[in-house]
């Protein structure tokens, strides 16, 4: 085995540790393993890199070092990374610059269209129906998995249709098992809270609970800890005193 793909394999595996750590001590571990990792100038590699930005991703609020990570990078993939970061800092206008590099290379490439999906449902309702119509395909080809469902729920969802986005959902937490994913619990959240039918409030907080008590240290939750005391600390400004 050469050293590239070497560290490349290591680096997945620090990913996955990452990912399942329950307790910020062990994901504070797993971040200094990678760090290490990109430190070595023979392990930095561009298989290496990518893996750092899928989990400087996943820790939320580190779209700098994400970035850093792959703006060297040429590959498809680190295309594909290089757009979700652009939208997330609100940037959809280089996201789109780098999406048309993707299409000039390999428009039918499948990271090409999960970019373009990206792409679409941030643009909104104007153009989550193309967002809807790439990923069943998509599903069609390579069969239903989470990601996809979670994918075809967001579009479903921008476009309007949260029962139809709701039902994705069910299929994908039925698919992931026991714990669905986080995706799964976040897109079940937000898609509850939106529709108007009775009961959606319970399924909200249902979601919710399931996502602290499986992903007590995803950035979701963290975000949602600290609204919570921030709500607490200025609402007592306002108690009406009798």
């Amino acid at each position: 085995m050469s050293l590239s793909r070497g560290s490349g394999i290591k680096a997945l595996g620090i990913r996955a540790r990452f990912e399942k750590a329950t307790t910020q001590p062990a994901r504070d571990e797993a971040l200094a393993s990678l760090q290490s990792l990109l430190a070595d100038t023979s392990t930095s590699t561009p298989s290496t890199r990518l893996t750092a930005a899928h989990v400087y991703l996943a820790q939320g609020n580190m779209n700098s070092n994400a970035l850093e990570m792959v703006h060297s990078g040429d590959t498809l993939e680190h295309l594909a990374i290089s757009v979700q970061i652009h939208l997330s800092i609100d940037r959809p206008d280089l996201a789109r610059e780098i999406l048309g590099l993707m299409k000039s290379r390999d428009e039918e490439a499948v990271p090409t269209q999960i970019a373009a999906c990206h792409v679409y449902c941030h643009a909104g309702k104007s153009e989550s129906a193309e967002a809807v119509h790439i990923v069943r395909a998509l599903s069609e080809q390579y069969g239903p998995s989470p990601m996809l469902l979670n994918m075809t729920a967001v579009g479903l969802a921008v476009s309007g249709d949260y029962e139809a986005a709701a039902m994705c959902l069910a299929e994908a937490a039925a698919a992931e098992g026991t714990t669905p994913g986080a995706d799964t619990l976040v897109n079940a959240a937000a898609i509850s809270r939106q529709k108007a039918a009775s009961g959606s409030e319970v399924e909200m907080n249902a979601a919710v609970s399931s996502m602290r008590a499986a992903y007590p240290e995803h950035s979701f939750v963290k975000g949602l800890d600290r609204f919570e005391v921030a709500f607490e600390r200025e609402s007592v400004k306002y108690v009406v005193r009798s």
